[in-house]
């Protein structure tokens, strides 16, 4: 198993911490369940899995060891960089989605998003990555104006 294919594959499922959180949990649910007689490895991934990402974890492990593929997925999630981003309201899947496809054609890094909601942001956004913070927000122009006077 190519570590290429498994960033291929299970990339498409990772867009924002809580992604990453819900695929870990399902990835140790999975784990636990290889030497389980009563629930198993296939019982749980029929049975307790979202059948896309059970779909893709069945084709990932077919023929292959399935602690060392889930291994290698979780060592992928650890890479995982995020982006924190702070905005005024919930984002859409939409926007989730714009974004996460922009990062990973403009980006050479694997990136998720760390959605913050914060409603006195009144429109825009803030994001910070590795220590380096850039305000977006129209609060920043507002404040910007006012001090001007």
């Amino acid at each position: 198993m190519q570590n290429d294919q498994i960033y291929s594959e299970i990339i498409n499922f990772v867009s924002t911490r809580d992604d990453v959180l819900n695929i870990e949990n399902d990835l140790d649910l999975l784990e636990k369940s290889i030497y389980e007689e009563k629930e198993n490895f296939d019982f749980v991934l029929k049975n307790k899995i979202k059948k896309t990402f059970a779909d893709t974890i069945s084709k990932l492990t077919e023929g292959q060891n399935k602690e060392e593929v889930i291994k290698k997925i979780k060592e992928f999630l650890e890479k995982i960089e995020f982006l924190e981003i702070t905005i005024p309201k919930e984002p859409s899947e939409i926007l989730i989605e714009k974004i996460t496809n922009w990062l990973q054609k403009n980006t050479d890094h694997k990136i998720a998003l760390d959605i913050k909601v914060d409603p006195k942001i009144i429109a825009g956004a803030t994001f910070s990555y590795k220590g380096k913070f850039f305000d977006g927000s129209i609060n920043k122009l507002i404040n910007e104006t006012l001090n001007s006077f």
